[in-house]
C-alpha cells in the first residue's frame, strides 16, 4: 500500500509526464504539473462495484488505503511542482525534496495532533451523532486552513490523520455511530464530487477550450486515456514484481484488480480547476481531462464488473 502510494505516484507522474511532452509537445514542468493532476486514485465507483462481490479484506485494504494515502502525496507533488512554475525559481533536487519532506511530516504532526485533541473533547462532551460529525466537519475545515494557508504544509494529509486520530481516540463512539460516520463523510464526498464535475461542465470541452491544438480530437480524447492506464499498469505489475524481493506477493487476480479499478476522479478535477487562470496550459489540461475521467468512469467500472463477475477472486480469501 505504502509503494504504490507514493513511489507509484511518482512514477506515475514521470511516465505521464515524459509521454505528454513526446505527444503534445509542451515543456517537461508543465506535463510533470499534468502528471500530478492524474496521479491520485479515486476508490468511490470501485467501492460501488466492491459492495456486489464478497472482495477479500486485505485487497480492498489495498484499495482503500492507496486511494487515501496516493490523494495526499499527488497533491504534494502538485503543489511543489506548480510552486516551481508559477514562481519562476530554477528546480532545484534538494529544495523540492525539503518542501515535500516538510509538507508530508509537518501535516501527519498537525493532523495528529487536531484528531488526538477532537478525540479527548468528543470523549469528554458525550453529545449524539449529529453534534460527533459537526464538529468533525469543522475540525477538518479548520485543520485544513491552518495547514494551507499558514504552515503551509498539506491539508490532504493534515485532515486525513485528523480524522484517523478522532476514530482512534474517540473510545466512547459506537458501532451504529461508527456507521453513520462512514454514511455521512461518504455521502459529503458525494456531494462534493458531483458539484466538481458540475462546475467544470460540457462547455468547457468547445472547441474554444481546446483552441491552438494542432492534434486531431481522437488524439486529445484517447491519448491521456492510454497514458494513464499504461502507468498504472507499469506500477501495479511492476511494482508487484519489485515487491517479491521483499517477500510481499500480491496475487495475479489482485493485481488485475488494481490496474482496472485504478480510476481518476474529483481530486483531478478540483486541481485542474485551481490552476489560476491566465496558466497557458490550463485549457489543454481540462479538455484533456474531462474525456479522460468520463472514459475512466464509464469504461473501467464495466471491465472491472464483468472481470469479478467471471473470475474467481471472490472466493479466495484475503
Amino acid at each position: 500500500m505504502g509503494f504504490f502510494a507514493i513511489v507509484g505516484v511518482i512514477i506515475t507522474i514521470l511516465i505521464i509526464g515524459i509521454a505528454l511532452v513526446s505527444i503534445f509537445q509542451i515543456p517537461l514542468v508543465d506535463a510533470l504539473l499534468f502528471g500530478t493532476i492524474l496521479a491520485a486514485t479515486d476508490p468511490v465507483a470501485v467501492g460501488v462495484i466492491f459492495k456486489k462481490f464478497p472482495i477479500p479484506h486485505k485487497l480492498n485494504t489495498i484499495i482503500e488505503g492507496e486511494s487515501l494515502f496516493n490523494d495526499a502525496t499527488g497533491v504534494i507533488s502538485f503543489n511543489v511542482v506548480k510552486g516551481i512554475i508559477f514562481s519562476g525559481v530554477a528546480f532545484s533536487l534538494l529544495d523540492t525534496s525539503i518542501s515535500f519532506i516538510w509538507s508530508m511530516l509537518g501535516a501527519i504532526a498537525l493532523g495528529t495532533a487536531l484528531g488526538w485533541f477532537g478525540g479527548k473533547v468528543l470523549d469528554k462532551w458525550k453529545a449524539d451523532e449529529y453534534v460527533d460529525f459537526t464538529f468533525s466537519l469543522g475540525l477538518a475545515i479548520v485543520g485544513y486552513i491552518v495547514a494551507d494557508h499558514f504552515l503551509h504544509v498539506s491539508g490532504v494529509v493534515t485532515t486525513l490523520f485528523t480524522a484517523m486520530l478522532i476514530v482512534t481516540v474517540h473510545k466512547e463512539i459506537s458501532k451504529g455511530v461508527r456507521k453513520l460516520f462512514h454514511k455521512y463523510w461518504d455521502y459529503l464526498g458525494f456531494i462534493t464530487n458531483s458539484i466538481l464535475f458540475f462546475i467544470i461542465g460540457i462547455p468547457l470541452l468547445s472547441y474554444e477550450a481546446a483552441e491552438g491544438i494542432e492534434f486531431l480530437l481522437i488524439v486529445i480524447i484517447v491519448a491521456p486515456f492510454a497514458i494513464m492506464m499504461i502507468s498504472r499498469a507499469v506500477v501495479v505489475y511492476g511494482g508487484s514484481t519489485f515487491l517479491r524481493i521483499f517477500r510481499v506477493r500480491i496475487p495475479l487476480q489482485w493485481q488485475n484488480v488494481l490496474t482496472i479499478g485504478g480510476m481518476r476522479g474529483g481530486i483531478a478535477v478540483a486541481l485542474v480547476l485551481s490552476l489560476s487562470a491566465d496558466y497557458e496550459f490550463k485549457n489543454l489540461f481540462i479538455s484533456l481531462i474531462i474525456p479522460l475521467i468520463a472514459i475512466n468512469l464509464l469504461v473501467n467500472p464495466v471491465i472491472l464488473d464483468q472481470y469479478l463477475k467471471k473470475s474467481r477472486i471472490r472466493y479466495q480469501q484475503g
